[in-house]
């Protein structure tokens, strides 16, 4: 699996604003540069430089354009402070704006990624690798199990999110992102729900599923605490590297969902702070 669900595309203001025109001719493929630019209240050829990093807009034009775009107030601060960040001409503003962006990194990874936490997003996104990715809403509900409402849903939700284009003149879907991420250790209910639905997954595959086609063990072991960090470092280490090992066959035909949980099983200290 490509994605191990630990970075939602932050990007630059530039790449911010690609992403925004790609969404807008994703919704009208006659929409161009020049449209986009008249509608955030810029020349084309100022929008043109800054998007080629040839020469940055300024703060005031940058406060017009986001009068222009329907993001959420996190996106839009950090949109400025990105701007602020890579061209401010006073040092301090510069370092200031930088530890702005890392608060508010983790802020809208979790927030893009509340959107999507549904186990079937992610798993939508992997099934566009495979030898035969679905092709439309319905291909992925058959695929997947779930209703053509939520399918339908799901594929406009990806796309609003830049995650996914619909490519002309076939129309096939291909996922624009191959690592996903949301910052590790911080506590959200959305992640915490989507890792309950990977655990509902589990239980039905372990069920339902050939033993043949599947592996489910566990080890019980006493540790100590303070190595606790350590063992999560070297869970982090194999999930990439079973990745990068698997995911890179050429021949994939299935989406495998890979899920590790290391947690005590005894009850000492749990409701300590």
């Amino acid at each position: 699996m490509r994605q191990h669900l630990s970075q939602l595309p932050i990007n630059n203001y530039r790449e911010m604003l690609s992403q925004e025109l790609r969404r807008r001719k994703q919704r009208n493929l006659a929409y161009s540069l020049r449209s986009f630019a008249r509608d955030l209240g810029l020349s084309a050829s100022k929008l043109s430089e800054a998007l080629n990093g040839k020469k940055p807009i300024s703060i005031k034009k940058a406060q017009i354009v986001l009068k222009s775009v329907n993001w959420s107030q996190t996106e839009k601060e950090f949109f400025l402070d990105s701007l602020t960040s890579l061209h401010s001409k006073s040092a301090q503003d510069r370092r200031e704006a930088k530890k702005r962006l890392q608060i508010k990194i983790e802020e809208l990874s979790l927030e893009r990624f509340s959107t999507i936490s549904d186990w079937h997003h992610m798993a939508f996104l992997e099934s566009l690798e495979t030898e035969s990715p679905p092709r439309t809403a319905k291909d992925f509900a058959v695929r997947f199990g779930i209703s053509l409402k939520l399918a339908a849903q799901s594929v406009q939700r990806l796309i609003a999110l830049g995650l996914i284009v619909r490519e002309a003149p076939d129309g096939r879907l291909h996922q624009t992102f191959t690592e996903l991420a949301t910052p590790t250790d911080l506590a959200s209910s959305a992640l915490c729900e989507h890792h309950s639905q990977i655990l509902a997954k589990a239980t039905q595959a372990l069920e339902t599923i050939p033993i043949e086609k599947r592996d489910f063990s566990c080890v019980h072991m006493a540790i100590a605490e303070s190595d606790l960090i350590q063992a999560k470092a070297m869970i982090r280490d194999f999930r990439k590297a079973f990745n990068a090992r698997f995911s890179k066959t050429k021949k994939r035909e299935r989406v495998y969902c890979l899920s590790l949980q290391f947690f005590p099983t005894d009850l000492l200290h749990n409701h300590k702070k």
